[in-house]
């Protein structure tokens, strides 16, 4: 059997199960949903602001400190010349 000759049955029996309501068994029909929102975004930015806003300030007084301390080894070094 070639790929067009399955994948054409593959289609028609989906067609088929459609078509005698076997979507009926799956949905469930009667049942609300209700919807609760998994983000706040009224406060998003706040939370964002107050988690990681210390880690993003530690993380550049970090950099700028190793970088200081490489300034200030090269000035020494230059100065042992």
């Amino acid at each position: 059997m070639s790929n067009y000759a399955r994948c054409f049955l593959f289609a028609a029996i989906v067609a088929a199960f459609g078509f005698l309501g076997l979507s009926e068994v799956f949905a469930q029909g009667g049942n609300t949903i209700t919807f609760e929102p998994i983000v706040e975004f009224g406060s998003l930015f706040e939370t964002i602001r107050t988690a990681l806003g210390p880690i993003v300030v530690g993380a550049l007084g970090l950099g700028l400190a190793i970088w200081g301390a490489r300034y200030i080894f090269g000035v020494i070094k230059s100065m042992g010349r």
